[in-house]
């Protein structure tokens, strides 16, 4: 900082691809913090060092950024840039704020630029100042990325390249830059190991009329990918190529770039003479919709996801108490389980396996040193999902582990009654997720409760388990219409700290209503939830219903694949309420 006469370094959570998880390379925040949140922003001045993450990560934050030195800053907005105006009030006129242009999209650095103005202060995309001091920085990945076969993804990739060069057309525009990797893996139908639980590989792609350009790290491609992909007009070139290639576009032409994924380096690449149509890449809402052969395949991975399900909670019910079981080795059991099943390749996430309070740590990460032993006492959050060459998986419980008392049986009650709304809403066409964030949200606050994440977020295919565009939350993509066809999770909660965590979490599909002109949800995802927790008295005759049926719809779709035992201990979990 002193060497670029900078007031102030930002320091984000992300690569060049603005990814929300990322690889170790570019865990920047993280080496410097201690903090291990997949959400957050790091801003250093000469006096002062502050973390600004949202409230999923407020007791982590707490916990994890004791005695450092740094400021937890709590957002009130789930991914507002309120750490610049915190920099813009507190810096003098005439500073200068410097970033790493490659890990800052375009509207992040206009939002910012605006900001700083207006107070006299300069922002500087300077270098990435962390090289500097991270001696054992680990490398870029150079893993083989991995053919997937159309058979699941439904179509080839050349017919997703045709389809998105008939976008192109539709919108004038000569070049597509591609960013984001879950974009380019769904256009090309190719995987990677770059990206923990995500099956990306580090690249970039530009689509032009004639070709699409991959820049990817050569090593990566096995030589029978390389002629496969040749063969399909895609020409691979070296991954730090991109920027070369940007410079040498030809004049008078037209490029598409997302503003939210495109770095700000890249687009100072481009010269001035190209002109910039700014909005969002067209396989971004393209993937969104999953097409008959991806459904199809999610409804399968479901039933396999959930008799590994099944098979844990019942290991947990049969054992606990009996021998040792803590957090952590019950995520592995669970890892286990799944790892039986076909087509399984590797968790969605690092699972979230919270005992009592640490339940209440929305996003937590269960370590050696955070491990906490369970007892046939409490309440147990279990988040957790899987990676199948034929889908992806997201799914929460929450189970009493025995004991319970009444206001965990009443949160966990309006925490359902939550959850069946929005698998039970009928919505008109066009409605986007701020429109059903709202419908879940009254069975809480009802009971004078409430929850301070989303209560749902796309999901790819065999992709990452975070997807734009849709959310259902008041923040960010809580504006995008629901279309028939897109998988999201419905996931709403309730914490106390200290003392539990509490989330039911199913994915549903958008379907068409039995209404004209309105839509409905059709719940996927198949595993029982547990009726120890239930003020039965609190729900609806309707809601009653939704539940009896959805448990019926899981006994019936799993018990031909259980072992005797295990069918007699879902029947009784499954049973009337």
């Amino acid at each position: 900082m002193q060497t670029y006469d900078l007031a102030a370094y930002i320091i984000p959570n992300t690569d060049p691809h603005q990814s929300e998880y990322i690889a170790e390379h570019w865990r920047s925040m993280t080496w410097v913090s201690g903090f291990d949140g997949s959400a957050g922003t790091l801003a250093v001045t000469n006096d002062f060092a502050g973390l600004w993450t949202d409230a999923r990560y407020f007791l982590q934050g707490e916990q994890q950024l004791a005695d450092s030195g740094i400021n937890l800053m709590k957002l009130k907005v789930q991914g507002q840039p309120e750490y610049v105006f915190w920099l813009a009030e507190n810096l003098a006129e005439g500073s200068e704020v410097g970033i790493d242009g490659k890990l800052f999209s375009i509207a992040q650095v206009d939002t910012m630029r605006d900001i700083f103005e207006e107070k006299g202060i300069k922002l500087v995309a300077c270098d990435d100042l962390i090289k500097v001091i991270w001696n054992d920085r680990p490398a870029i990945p150079e893993n083989l990325i991995f053919v997937h076969d159309v058979i699941y993804a439904g179509k080839s990739r050349t017919e997703k390249i045709v389809e998105v060069r008939a976008g192109m057309v539709e919108k004038g525009v000569n070049f597509h830059l591609l960013t984001a990797l879950d974009d380019i893996a769904w256009l090309l139908n190719i995987r990677g190991n770059d990206v923990t639980c995500n099956p990306v590989a580090i690249c970039y792609a530009l689509i032009t009329p004639e070709n699409v350009q991959l820049f990817i790290n050569t090593k990566k491609v096995p030589s029978d990918i390389g002629k496969e992909l040749k063969a399909d007009g895609i020409e691979i070139s070296d991954y730090f190529s991109v920027e070369t290639a940007l410079k040498n576009l030809p004049k008078n032409n037209k490029i598409l770039l997302s503003q939210h994924q495109v770095s700000y380096w890249l687009h100072n690449a481009i010269p001035k003479a190209i002109q910039r149509d700014f909005d969002a890449s067209i396989p971004h809402f393209a993937k969104a919709i999953k097409n008959e052969v991806e459904i199809e395949h999610f409804r399968k991975v479901m039933a396999k996801d959930g008799v590994a399900m099944v098979r844990f909670f019942k290991w947990l019910e049969t054992n606990i108490g009996k021998i040792e079981i803590s957090e952590l080795s019950a995520a592995e059991q669970l890892e286990t389980f799944r790892a039986e099943q076909p087509l399984f390749v590797g968790n969605s996430f690092d699972a979230i396996s919270g005992y009592k309070g640490h339940g209440a740590i929305i996003h937590y990460n269960v370590t050696p040193e955070t491990d906490w032993k369970m007892d046939a006492d409490g309440v147990y959050l279990i988040d957790s999902g899987g990676q199948y060459l034929d889908g992806t998986t997201d799914i929460t419980r929450t189970m009493t582990l025995g004991n319970p008392t009444e206001n965990e049986k009443i949160a966990y009650t309006a925490v359902l009654k939550a959850h069946i709304a929005i698998a039970m809403a009928h919505f008109p066409i066009g409605s986007t997720g701020r429109h059903l964030h709202a419908i879940c949200k009254q069975h809480l606050w009802n009971e004078g409760l409430d929850y301070g994440h989303g209560t749902g977020h796309g999901v790819g295919f065999f992709l990452n388990v975070h997807e734009g565009p849709q959310r259902i939350s008041d923040g960010a993509g809580s504006n995008v219409a629901f279309e028939v066809g897109m998988v999201t999770s419905n996931e709403p909660g309730n914490y106390v700290e200290g003392a539990y965590g509490i989330r039911i979490e199913n994915l549903v599909v958008t379907i068409p209503s039995k209404h004209e002109g309105f839509l409905t949800s059709e719940t996927i995802t198949l595993c029982p939830i547990d009726k120890k927790l239930i003020v039965k008295e609190l729900l609806t005759a309707d809601e009653l219903n939704w539940f009896n049926g959805y448990h019926y719809m899981v006994f019936d779709k799993l018990s031909p694949l259980l072992k005797v035992a295990e069918v007699a201990w879902l029947r009784d979990k499954t049973s009337v309420l």
